[in-house]
Protein backbone atom coordinates (compact mmCIF):
# COMPACT_ATOMS: atom_id res chain seq x y z
CA UNK A 1 0.00 0.00 0.00
CA UNK A 2 1.25 3.35 -0.85
CA UNK A 3 0.39 6.44 1.95
CA UNK A 4 0.48 9.81 0.98
CA UNK A 5 0.38 12.82 1.87
CA UNK A 6 -0.58 15.91 -0.48
CA UNK A 7 0.51 19.73 0.79
CA UNK A 8 -0.29 23.23 -0.46
CA UNK A 9 2.55 25.51 -0.47
CA UNK A 10 2.51 27.86 2.30
CA UNK A 11 1.43 31.51 1.72
CA UNK A 12 3.64 33.72 -0.73
CA UNK A 13 3.06 36.78 -2.25
CA UNK A 14 0.82 36.48 -4.20
CA UNK A 15 -1.79 34.73 -1.88
CA UNK A 16 -1.57 38.20 0.08
CA UNK A 17 -1.58 40.63 -2.52
CA UNK A 18 -4.27 38.33 -4.64
CA UNK A 19 -2.26 38.20 -7.91
CA UNK A 20 -2.66 34.80 -9.67
CA UNK A 21 0.57 33.30 -9.22
CA UNK A 22 1.03 30.34 -11.48
CA UNK A 23 4.51 29.78 -12.62
CA UNK A 24 5.68 32.55 -11.25
CA UNK A 25 8.55 31.73 -8.79
CA UNK A 26 7.47 34.11 -5.76
CA UNK A 27 8.69 34.04 -2.20
CA UNK A 28 6.63 33.53 0.49
CA UNK A 29 5.67 35.87 3.11
CA UNK A 30 6.28 35.90 6.85
CA UNK A 31 3.02 34.46 7.80
CA UNK A 32 3.61 31.73 5.38
CA UNK A 33 7.05 31.23 7.14
CA UNK A 34 4.78 31.00 10.81
CA UNK A 35 2.74 28.25 8.57
CA UNK A 36 5.57 26.57 7.99
CA UNK A 37 7.18 26.06 11.73
CA UNK A 38 3.73 24.66 12.25
CA UNK A 39 4.07 22.24 10.00
CA UNK A 40 7.04 21.22 10.60
CA UNK A 41 6.03 19.91 13.92
CA UNK A 42 2.57 18.30 12.14
CA UNK A 43 5.38 16.28 9.96
CA UNK A 44 7.58 15.69 13.14
CA UNK A 45 6.71 12.10 14.09
CA UNK A 46 4.73 11.10 10.67
CA UNK A 47 7.37 8.35 9.12
CA UNK A 48 8.23 9.73 5.56
CA UNK A 49 10.06 7.98 3.12
CA UNK A 50 9.72 10.25 -0.41
CA UNK A 51 8.81 13.83 -0.71
CA UNK A 52 8.40 15.07 -3.95
CA UNK A 53 7.88 18.93 -4.78
CA UNK A 54 7.29 21.35 -7.18
CA UNK A 55 10.32 22.90 -8.54
CA UNK A 56 8.94 26.82 -7.29
CA UNK A 57 10.43 27.60 -4.26
CA UNK A 58 6.67 28.40 -2.15
CA UNK A 59 6.40 24.66 -2.82
CA UNK A 60 10.26 23.76 -2.82
CA UNK A 61 10.53 25.46 1.11
CA UNK A 62 7.58 23.88 2.18
CA UNK A 63 8.31 20.29 1.49
CA UNK A 64 12.03 21.52 3.18
CA UNK A 65 10.05 22.16 6.21
CA UNK A 66 8.04 18.90 6.12
CA UNK A 67 11.26 17.67 5.56
CA UNK A 68 12.66 18.69 9.21
CA UNK A 69 13.23 16.07 11.52
CA UNK A 70 13.57 13.42 8.57
CA UNK A 71 15.98 14.49 6.13
CA UNK A 72 15.21 12.87 2.98
CA UNK A 73 16.48 13.98 -0.52
CA UNK A 74 13.37 16.35 -2.15
CA UNK A 75 12.72 15.19 -5.69
CA UNK A 76 12.03 18.48 -7.58
CA UNK A 77 9.71 18.07 -10.31
CA UNK A 78 8.20 20.51 -12.71
CA UNK A 79 5.37 18.12 -13.62
CA UNK A 80 3.80 19.54 -10.02
CA UNK A 81 4.21 23.08 -10.78
CA UNK A 82 1.21 25.42 -10.94
CA UNK A 83 -0.81 26.16 -14.07
CA UNK A 84 0.72 28.21 -16.55
CA UNK A 85 -1.62 31.31 -16.54
CA UNK A 86 -0.11 33.02 -19.62
CA UNK A 87 -1.40 36.54 -19.95
CA UNK A 88 -3.09 35.99 -15.99
CA UNK A 89 0.21 35.81 -14.27
CA UNK A 90 1.29 38.59 -12.13
CA UNK A 91 -2.51 39.96 -12.15
CA UNK A 92 -5.13 41.09 -9.90
CA UNK A 93 -7.17 38.37 -9.84
CA UNK A 94 -10.11 41.10 -9.24
CA UNK A 95 -9.68 42.38 -12.61
CA UNK A 96 -9.96 38.93 -14.71
CA UNK A 97 -14.16 38.86 -14.94
CA UNK A 98 -13.78 42.38 -16.60
CA UNK A 99 -10.93 42.05 -18.51
CA UNK A 100 -10.91 38.38 -19.47
CA UNK A 101 -15.20 37.33 -18.79
CA UNK A 102 -15.19 34.52 -20.98
CA UNK A 103 -11.75 32.52 -20.02
CA UNK A 104 -13.18 33.37 -16.10
CA UNK A 105 -16.35 31.84 -16.59
CA UNK A 106 -14.87 28.95 -17.74
CA UNK A 107 -12.71 28.84 -14.56
CA UNK A 108 -15.29 29.43 -12.20
CA UNK A 109 -18.34 26.84 -13.40
CA UNK A 110 -16.50 24.69 -16.69
CA UNK A 111 -12.86 24.48 -14.78
CA UNK A 112 -12.14 21.01 -16.95
CA UNK A 113 -12.96 23.71 -20.18
CA UNK A 114 -9.91 26.65 -19.20
CA UNK A 115 -7.34 27.26 -20.91
CA UNK A 116 -5.90 31.35 -19.91
CA UNK A 117 -5.00 33.60 -22.69
CA UNK A 118 -1.83 32.38 -23.96
CA UNK A 119 -0.99 29.75 -21.15
CA UNK A 120 -1.66 25.89 -20.01
CA UNK A 121 -4.98 23.81 -20.52
CA UNK A 122 -6.62 22.66 -17.16
CA UNK A 123 -6.34 19.14 -19.08
CA UNK A 124 -2.73 19.45 -19.45
CA UNK A 125 -2.39 20.19 -15.82
CA UNK A 126 -4.80 17.26 -15.39
CA UNK A 127 -2.34 14.94 -17.28
CA UNK A 128 0.92 16.20 -16.10
CA UNK A 129 0.02 15.62 -12.34
CA UNK A 130 -1.46 12.10 -13.00
CA UNK A 131 1.56 10.76 -14.45
CA UNK A 132 3.16 11.80 -11.07
CA UNK A 133 0.12 9.44 -9.51
CA UNK A 134 1.28 6.63 -11.48
CA UNK A 135 5.04 7.18 -10.93
CA UNK A 136 4.35 6.92 -7.24
CA UNK A 137 1.96 3.98 -7.69
CA UNK A 138 4.78 2.34 -9.48
CA UNK A 139 7.62 2.88 -7.69
CA UNK A 140 6.39 3.68 -3.94
CA UNK A 141 4.78 0.43 -2.88
CA UNK A 142 4.82 0.45 1.00
CA UNK A 143 6.34 4.31 1.23
CA UNK A 144 5.09 6.95 2.62
CA UNK A 145 4.93 9.44 -0.14
CA UNK A 146 4.40 13.71 0.36
CA UNK A 147 3.46 15.66 -2.56
CA UNK A 148 4.31 19.03 -2.22
CA UNK A 149 2.05 21.07 -4.95
CA UNK A 150 0.13 24.50 -5.71
CA UNK A 151 -3.86 25.25 -5.19
CA UNK A 152 -5.09 24.24 -8.86
CA UNK A 153 -2.44 21.31 -9.41
CA UNK A 154 -3.66 19.95 -6.09
CA UNK A 155 -7.55 20.42 -6.85
CA UNK A 156 -6.80 18.44 -10.05
CA UNK A 157 -4.88 15.63 -8.16
CA UNK A 158 -7.53 15.30 -5.65
CA UNK A 159 -10.12 15.10 -8.21
CA UNK A 160 -8.05 12.31 -10.22
CA UNK A 161 -7.99 10.56 -6.79
CA UNK A 162 -11.50 11.02 -5.88
CA UNK A 163 -13.55 10.97 -9.65
CA UNK A 164 -10.73 9.63 -11.56
CA UNK A 165 -13.06 12.05 -14.07
CA UNK A 166 -11.64 15.39 -14.74
CA UNK A 167 -15.33 16.84 -15.21
CA UNK A 168 -15.97 16.14 -11.65
CA UNK A 169 -12.94 19.20 -11.44
CA UNK A 170 -15.82 21.74 -9.73
CA UNK A 171 -16.71 19.51 -7.17
CA UNK A 172 -13.42 19.70 -5.19
CA UNK A 173 -12.71 22.28 -3.04
CA UNK A 174 -9.43 24.55 -3.00
CA UNK A 175 -6.82 23.84 -0.30
CA UNK A 176 -5.81 25.84 2.03
CA UNK A 177 -1.68 27.05 2.42
CA UNK A 178 -0.61 24.29 3.79
CA UNK A 179 -3.20 22.56 3.70
CA UNK A 180 -2.84 18.41 4.16
CA UNK A 181 -4.82 16.18 2.43
CA UNK A 182 -4.13 12.14 2.75
CA UNK A 183 -4.65 9.28 0.48
CA UNK A 184 -3.60 5.75 0.08
CA UNK A 185 -3.61 3.24 -2.60
CA UNK A 186 -4.00 -0.12 -2.36
CA UNK A 187 -5.08 -1.34 -5.76
CA UNK A 188 -7.24 1.74 -6.11
CA UNK A 189 -7.22 5.30 -4.38
CA UNK A 190 -8.93 6.32 -1.49
CA UNK A 191 -8.77 9.93 0.02
CA UNK A 192 -8.96 9.74 3.38
CA UNK A 193 -9.18 13.30 4.81
CA UNK A 194 -8.77 16.50 2.03
CA UNK A 195 -7.74 19.97 2.98
CA UNK A 196 -6.80 19.18 7.42
CA UNK A 197 -5.34 22.51 8.41
CA UNK A 198 -5.84 21.60 12.12
CA UNK A 199 -1.91 22.36 13.03
CA UNK A 200 -2.96 26.07 12.07
CA UNK A 201 -4.16 28.93 14.41
CA UNK A 202 -7.96 30.25 12.79
CA UNK A 203 -5.42 33.53 12.36
CA UNK A 204 -3.03 31.29 10.22
CA UNK A 205 -5.23 29.65 8.33
CA UNK A 206 -6.40 32.16 5.61
CA UNK A 207 -5.48 31.82 2.02
CA UNK A 208 -6.54 32.34 -1.43
CA UNK A 209 -9.30 30.40 -2.46
CA UNK A 210 -8.91 30.19 -6.31
CA UNK A 211 -11.70 31.73 -6.59
CA UNK A 212 -11.89 35.28 -9.09
CA UNK A 213 -14.36 37.52 -5.97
Amino acid sequence: MVKLYIIRHCQATGNLLRLFQGTSDTDITDEGKAQLRLLTERFRDIPVDVICSSDLQRAMMTAAAVNTHHRKAIVPTPLLREINGGDWEGKDIRTFPDEFPTASDLWENVPECFRAPNGESMTEVYRRVTTILEQIVTDCDNKTVVVVSHGCAIRNLLCFIKYGDIKRLRDVEWSKNTGVSYAEFDGSWKLIFENDISHLPEEKSGSFSGRLR
